[in-house]
């Protein structure tokens, strides 16, 4: 029907909300839950939209990001909230 599938949706959302740990990038960290509120329609496929990631708190190796998901005016179309933890390191070698 030309609209983007909830599942890309959520996909989109996924992977921001890591970027916005604190050590992103250093630190491999799992999802452990994840809730997405889709608040409007579904995007046509082609459309322009934005994705934004911000970090909400850290508690020891748990993380807590969320993420939106925008269409090219600003109003919101769906939103994340999810919890990361963080592997501990392997013992050297």
């Amino acid at each position: 029907q030309g609209r983007v599938a909830p599942e890309f949706i959520h996909a989109a959302l996924d992977c921001p909300g890591y970027w916005a740990l604190p050590r992103a990038g250093e630190a491999i960290a799992v999802l452990a839950r994840y809730t997405v509120s889709l608040d409007a329609a579904p995007p046509r496929v082609g459309e322009e939209l934005i994705v934004a990631a911000w970090h909400l708190s850290s508690e020891g190796r748990k993380h807590k990001a969320a993420s939106a998901l925008y269409d090219s005016t600003g109003a919101v179309l769906a939103r994340a909230e999810a919890l990361w933890i963080e592997l501990k390191a392997p013992p050297p070698r």
